[in-house]
């Protein structure tokens, strides 16, 4: 069962929790802040579904043939300043919401917690821009959202870290027309509980609570991005990526989850074919001429 399995493997996707036809698995934190499947094991019947859907233990495939690679920006400004990288993301999303599609993606709530959320108006695709430094929450009734969508015939555009798109398609168990899913170079997912206490220390220092938080604020351009916060009693904190405790922990690999150090999805070999879109950050020199490449607002590859 699931919860047998190696726990350096687990990354904690809810893929299993909800899958599971009883619904006696539930997603609980251990020390460090990182869930892990927890079985009722009265309830379980011991049907093996939780097996069968769990990407950890499948094995993941390579592709064939070298995918289509560009370098890419979006031309609205704004678009392109209250993202990560070159704003591509958000007009992905906003042709699915025109043309009466749903999205899906990682948000931050009231409480600075990064969780999955629905979003079908073109209002509300803010919230899923830009990159979250935590590991987003998948509850199971995000997974039935998206069954029921799909279902339905509704085109679905659904975005989260390589692991999070794999243990989508494990989950419907094969190809789905109506589905795109997006993804980008992943680095690895900070711990929750991490996150948190840094969010304390931050309150605590302002005397305030935090009501907005950006992970790459480009205040100071793109290469030199920020962690900006906003706080509800008007003050704001600002580092560069260089500077700031919680960035730098993450940037080195200190509080990532135990998957992501053996992670199964790396590797140019792999990577690019676990998702239908593949974001990335263009970093370095471009050939050729092409207008707004060198402004520090950010350029992706996609």
């Amino acid at each position: 069962m699931v919860s047998e399995m190696d726990r350096i493997k687990c990354t904690g996707c809810g893929a299993c929790a909800a899958g599971c036809p009883v619904r006696c698995i539930e997603l609980k934190p251990d020390g460090e802040g990182f869930v892990y499947p927890v079985i009722d094991r009265e309830r379980c019947t011991r049907c093996g579904i939780c097996d069968e859907i769990c990407h950890a233990r499948c094995l993941v495939k390579g592709g064939a043939g070298r995918p289509a690679t560009f370098i890419a920006y979006n031309k609205d400004q704004k678009d392109r300043i209250s993202s990560s990288s070159g704003g591509i993301f958000i007009s992905l999303a906003r042709q699915v919401i025109l043309e009466g599609g749903v999205v899906y993606g990682a948000a931050l709530d009231e409480d600075m917690r990064v969780r999955h959320i629905r979003v079908e108006t073109e209002d509300c695709l803010s919230e899923l821009q830009g990159s979250k430094y935590v590991q987003s929450h998948i509850s199971p009734g995000v997974y039935d959202s998206v069954s029921e969508d799909l279902k339905s015939g509704r085109r679905v555009l659904y975005s989260g870290t390589p692991c999070q798109i794999g243990a989508l398609n494990c989950f419907l168990a094969g190809g789905q027309d109506n589905l795109v899913t997006v993804s980008f170079i992943c680095r690895g997912v900070p711990s929750p509980l991490v996150w948190e206490k840094y969010l304390d220390w931050q309150q605590g220092r302002k005397r305030s609570k935090v009501r907005r938080a950006f992970f790459r604020n480009k205040d100071s351009g793109w290469l030199e991005y920020s962690i900006k916060l906003l706080f509800e009693n008007g003050q704001t904190y600002r580092r560069r990526h260089t500077d700031d405790p919680y960035l730098q922990a993450f940037l080195k690999g200190v509080c990532l989850r135990p998957a992501c150090h053996s992670c199964q999805y790396k590797g140019e070999q792999i990577l690019p074919y676990c998702t239908d879109i593949l974001l990335a950050d263009k970093w370095g020199e471009v050939n050729g001429d092409l207008p707004g490449i060198g402004d520090d607002k950010g350029v992706s590859l996609v």
